[in-house]
């Protein structure tokens, strides 16, 4: 390896190590609890904290959740419960065929497209609307063939950002180390020959093959 060579390394080893690197980040909020009515009980809105731009980019939004289906009596079809924020339908929880007396808990994970981010891209909340529905065939004594059929939602919004990249005028003190060693490393090349080539001669236009030096010969 020539001097010339041995320098661009250091330069660039430098400037790789310089080079800030800005890991992603997660920030989150829960949500809920969220009581239903399954048997024609209206949309229900719980708030949400949004994300704070002022954190960095996003990058995705991850929602898990957690539904709980109560039924006293009857049987019940296709029940589900359907999660939008006001703009679009973000996902559906569904439940298997409840009958008679029976608790059923679904949980699961959704992630929000990136075309409804700016929904939740504010320092303030955001809506989430849960809508039930259930199709019942029971034998309860009441309209439906259902009775006291009731639903409990509650989860966690993860968001994935990345950091503004801070400038500083202070250098790391890792950095610091790094270019003082190869300061010195410079420093004893110059000043030890090698075979008769010194750092001088680099200087002045004339590399130095170090192979060539452990073998008594200097490059031209």
């Amino acid at each position: 390896m020539t001097i010339r060579s041995f320098s661009q390394f250091f330069v660039a080893a430098l400037l790789t190590a310089s080079y800030p690197y800005v890991r992603a980040a997660t920030v989150q909020y829960n949500y809920g609890p969220v009581r239903v009515n399954f048997l024609g009980g209206p949309s229900v809105n719980t708030p949400l904290q949004g994300f704070n731009p002022a954190l960095g980019t996003l990058d995705s939004i991850n929602l898990s959740y957690s539904a709980t289906a109560i039924l006293l009596e009857g049987d019940a079809l296709s029940t589900r419960i359907g999660i939008d924020d006001g703009t679009a339908l973000l996902a559906t929880i569904s439940f298997p065929l409840l009958i008679g007396r029976v608790e059923q808990t679904e949980t699961g994970t959704f992630t929000v497209p990136i075309s409804d981010w700016t929904d939740f891209e504010t320092a303030g909340t955001v809506d989430l609307t849960s809508t039930p529905f259930t199709a019942c065939r029971g034998s309860a004594p009441t309209p439906s063939g259902c009775e006291a059929f009731e639903g409990r939602e509650s989860g966690t919004v993860t968001y994935t950002y990345t950091p503004p990249v801070e400038t500083s005028t202070v250098p790391e003190p890792g950095t610091i180390a790094f270019f003082a060693a190869g300061l010195m490393g410079i420093s004893l090349a110059a000043r030890s020959p090698v075979g008769g080539c010194r750092f001088s001669r680099f200087v002045r236009g004339n590399s130095c093959d170090f192979g060539a030096y452990r073998s008594g010969r200097k490059s031209q």
